[in-house]
C-alpha cells in the first residue's frame, strides 16, 4: 500500500524578490510503500527540510501533489491528517513554560474529546512514550529548562504519543 506518494511536486521560495536568491524544489515522483524505511540525503539546502515540511502539510506548493494513504493531503482534516503524519522539526521552541508531560501529552490532542480531557488510556500512551525517549523523569520539569538534546528526546516523544502511521 502507498503511505506517501507525491507527483510532480514543484515548491518554489523567492527571497526579498530576487531571482537570484530564490530557491526551487521539484520531485517529479516518490512513492514509499507501507513498511519501508527511507533516508533523505543531500547536501546544506538542497530542500531536505522543505519537503517533509511539504510532506507534513507546514508548507503547500502552488500545486498539490502529495497524497497520503491515496488521499490527497488537502483533502484530510486537521485530525485526520494528525493521526497519519506526525513530524519533528529540527528545532522546536515553546513560548509558554510547559512541563515535558504537557508537550508529550499534546501529542494526544487528535485523539482527545470535545472538551480536551484526556483518558487514562492516552495518559498511558504519554507515559510509554516518555520511557522510550528516556525523558519520563523529566516529566515535571519545565520544556525551557531542558538541554537542546533533552527537549529534542521530549518532540520525538510527542511524535510517538501521537501514534500517526507516519513519522
Amino acid at each position: 500500500m502507498k503511505i506517501i506518494e507525491i507527483n510532480n511536486l514543484s515548491f518554489k521560495f523567492v527571497k526579498k524578490k530576487e531571482e537570484s536568491n530564490s530557491f526551487h524544489l521539484t520531485v517529479p515522483k516518490l512513492i514509499v510503500e507501507s513498511g519501508e524505511f527511507i533516508s533523505i540525503l543531500g547536501p546544506n539546502g538542497c530542500g531536505k527540510s522543505t519537503l517533509l515540511r511539504l510532506i507534513s502539510n507546514l508548507l503547500q506548493s502552488e500545486i498539490q501533489s502529495i497524497k497520503i494513504f491515496e488521499t490527497p493531503i488537502e483533502a484530510l482534516s486537521l485530525g485526520e491528517f494528525a493521526k497519519s503524519v506526525a513530524y519533528v522539526s529540527q528545532k522546536n521552541y515553546s513560548v509558554f513554560p510547559y512541563s515535558v508531560y504537557e508537550i508529550v501529552m499534546m501529542g494526544r490532542t487528535p485523539y482527545l474529546n470535545m472538551m480536551g480531557f484526556d483518558k487514562s488510556e492516552d495518559r498511558e500512551i504519554v507515559f510509554d512514550a516518555m520511557k522510550r525517549m528516556q525523558v519520563e523523569h523529566l516529566a515535571g520539569k519545565g520544556i525551557g529548562e531542558l538541554s537542546g538534546g533533552e527537549a529534542q528526546r521530549v518532540f520525538i516523544a510527542r511524535a510517538l504519543a501521537q501514534k500517526s502511521k507516519i513519522i
